[in-house]
């Protein structure tokens, strides 16, 4: 299935007790406003259980991506929204991780992510 060109990168930083995964899934969707992509993402979500999800070339508005974002399980997100019928970013991530958004254009997203226990990533 030529949809599922994503990326899943594992994460680990080492803390007191050991070492802490975490999953980061990245795809260039091409596009979400076909509902075939979007029960492909919802089953990579499935799949993998990510911690964050960025998206490229989502090639939404920022209202339809919010409705995506919700619809894919996840209530945080930051969304960059398209120009026409091109670009549009998403990075979107699970209720019990706090992110600090740097900077963002609509070619980049720049963050901070601090965990329970205030650890960086």
């Amino acid at each position: 299935m030529g949809l599922l060109n994503a990326l899943v990168v594992p994460l680990y930083h080492l803390n007191f007790f050991g070492y802490v995964l975490m999953r980061v899934l990245g795809w260039n969707c091409r596009g979400l406003g076909n509902p075939r992509s979007v029960r492909a993402l919802c089953s990579l979500v499935q799949q993998w259980d990510p911690d964050f999800v960025f998206l490229s070339e989502t090639k939404l508005k920022k209202n339809s991506m919010d409705k995506k974002k919700g619809s894919v399980g996840f209530i945080n997100g930051l969304v960059v929204p398209s120009h026409g019928r091109s670009g549009g970013l998403a990075l979107l991530w699970r209720k019990d991780i706090s992110v600090d958004v740097q900077s963002y254009s609509d070619r980049h997203i720049d963050a901070i992510v601090t965990e329970g226990s205030g650890f960086k990533r």
